[in-house]
């Protein structure tokens, strides 16, 4: 039988559902999706959903940050941030210069993050302040670098994720800023901004306090 042309889009979905069972398995073996000898919808959900190749940096997404740092962190993962060799593939032409440093430099996501002096600064700032000490290094070696210390779980590490997706919002940020209004924020005022939201993210999390009680309120 073919789906009800009158029919309303829920009995469509069924009669989809019922398609695209038959098309998986000409014998549609019902025990795939059997819990126990009971139909079991999770099971049928999780076999029919597309499955995607699993991305190394989920950690860094699922730590406790900002839902807006979070958002840019996501898109500067996917590499779909608008950087100007973005806008020139969409026909929208720019200045191409990096507008946060007098480099001249192209403005491309390895610029931006982290051979840029200004996000690099602001990088390290905070790094030092935490009382780390790591050779910052390109956008891809930062990512694996918190990835596998951001898998660990523990605080310090937990802390060091929401840094460095603030970190990417707030040179984002600034760019558009410089770019498109013609304003800029001083780099102090920035990291005040950062440590400001750390700690009051901080006052929520009982396991952070006692580090961010070990260091200066806010960098020197």
């Amino acid at each position: 039988m073919s789906t009800p042309s009158q029919a309303c889009w829920l009995v469509r979905k069924v009669f989809d559902i019922r398609d695209w069972y038959l098309s998986i398995d000409s014998f549609a073996n019902i025990n795939n999706y059997c819990r126990k000898g009971q139909f079991n919808i999770q099971k049928a959900y999780t076999l029919a959903r597309p499955q995607f190749q699993k991305v190394h940096w989920k950690a860094l997404i699922l730590g406790s940050t900002i839902p807006r740092y979070n958002f840019i962190l996501w898109l500067a993962l996917h590499h779909r941030i608008t950087t100007v060799d973005r806008l020139a593939a969409w026909g929208i032409h720019v200045a191409s210069g990096c507008v946060l440093c007098s480099s001249g430099k192209t403005e491309i996501m390895a610029h931006l993050f982290f051979e840029c002096q200004y996000s690099r600064n602001i990088w390290s700032i905070l790094l030092n302040w935490l009382g780390e000490r790591h050779q910052i290094g390109l956008w891809e070696e930062e990512v694996v670098w918190l990835t596998k210390r951001a898998k660990n779980g523990r605080p310090r590490n937990s802390i060091l994720a929401f840094l460095f997706a603030a970190v990417v919002y707030h040179t984002w940020t600034e760019r558009n800023m410089h770019r498109f209004q013609g304003r800029k924020t001083e780099t102090k005022s920035r990291i005040r901004d950062i440590v400001l939201q750390l700690h009051i993210k901080g006052q929520q999390k009982t396991k952070w306090k006692k580090i961010l009680e070990g260091v200066n309120s806010f960098p020197l």
